[in-house]
């Protein structure tokens, strides 16, 4: 767009098909055509200087069949993020920083390895500062700090209601 201004985007179409069969079911054929894409744009404000921002959306088709034999709903998403470079010395040390929001709906949570349930959000909100240090052609620093707040925002499971529980492995 300008010099000092790029934008992207960028997009994906994939074409799912798919044929399973649970125990002595019948087979369960499906199809899935879904569109993601991601856009970003950042912006050198000085010379030492830069803004970015991002959004995009996610799938994932989900491999498993409920106990019922049905198919199970795609996983779909989108992340938004946010941040700044700022350097100094001639690029010699930089520091990044950078703010994100990643929301996840029909979510799977395994309770045992054929048990499971499909359904609500979740959401990662974290903040990521990176310094990087050139001293010497031989010696870089480099010191990095991230913070992940994940959660259930709406999710039951087993009956029970467990929205604002900590993701699992997070």
């Amino acid at each position: 767009l300008h010099p000092r201004v790029q934008l992207m985007f960028s997009g994906r179409y994939d074409a799912y098909t798919r044929t399973s069969r649970r125990g002595t079911d019948p087979q369960v054929h499906f199809a899935q055509n879904p569109f993601t894409y991601r856009a970003a744009l950042n912006v050198q404000v000085l010379s030492n200087f830069s803004l970015y921002t991002s959004y995009g959306t996610t799938y994932e088709a989900q491999t498993s069949l409920a106990p019922t034999g049905a198919t199970l709903d795609p996983q779909s998403g989108w992340q938004y993020e946010f941040g700044a470079r700022l350097a100094f010395f001639q690029n010699r040390l930089t520091v990044d920083a950078s703010a994100y929001r990643l929301v996840e709906k029909n979510i799977v949570v395994f309770r045992t390895i054929d048990v499971f349930d499909q359904n609500g959000q979740a959401s990662s909100d974290g903040f990521e500062v990176e310094v990087h240090g050139r001293a010497s052609r031989r010696l870089t620093m480099f010191a990095n700090y991230g913070f992940t707040r994940a959660r259930f925002d709406d999710f039951i499971s087993d009956g029970t209601d467990i929205s604002g529980n900590v993701l699992p492995f997070a």
